[in-house]
């Protein structure tokens, strides 16, 4: 009898202490990105997002705060022209957590604004030239999910869709989806 008694105990404690990862209170602190290199026809294109974040628990499993994101792309070309741009943004966030799990699923919701520079070499002269500088009001939304590594590290996955809402940076990238790997600390 007493065995049950014992299991149940540890069983409520262990429960007790998944939820405090996402209470009232507690800090998310954490980094993610993702990276790409791939050659199209004849250019070599390079790929880095860093997106670090910052929210607070104003309530069981409901974090607001916001994000910062660099997206770095850099293009070089056989006939050794280079271009790169950077996109840096500022967002809002709110993330709703599900559940009490040791893996917990969430759902993302971003608004803010980004700022893109271009710049490369003149076709003609081969000298630095910037391209044009664009800033937009930007929207995204995405679902991931969170595994617990320990009590207050988790390691995350999402995918986010984001839309830039007045215009676009570029004709071919009005929106975006964009799979992200990172990093999260849960701080009381």
């Amino acid at each position: 009898m007493k065995n049950p008694l014992y299991f149940l105990g540890l069983l409520s404690l262990l429960s007790f202490s998944a939820l405090a990862q996402t209470e009232q209170g507690t800090w998310l602190v954490g980094v993610a990105g993702n990276g790409a290199s791939r050659r199209v026809q004849q250019t070599q294109n390079t790929n880095i997002l860093f997106t670090p974040h910052v929210a607070y628990f104003v309530s069981r499993n409901v974090a607001l705060g916001g994000q910062l994101s660099v997206d770095y792309t850099r293009r070089t070309f056989d006939t050794h022209l280079i271009s790169s741009s950077t996109a840096t943004g500022a967002n809002a966030l709110a993330r709703f957590y599900i559940g009490d799990w040791k893996v917990r699923p969430y759902v993302n919701v971003l608004a803010g604004y980004a700022w893109h520079r271009a710049q490369g070499s003149d076709v003609i002269t081969g000298q630095p030239t910037r391209f044009r500088g664009d800033e937009k009001w930007n929207a995204s939304v995405g679902a991931g999910v969170a595994y617990f590594v320990a009590p207050k590290v988790a390691l995350e996955a999402d995918v986010n869709y984001r839309y830039f809402l007045r215009g676009d940076f570029d004709s071919r990238k009005n929106a975006a989806t964009t799979f992200r790997l990172g990093l999260s600390l849960y701080l009381k």
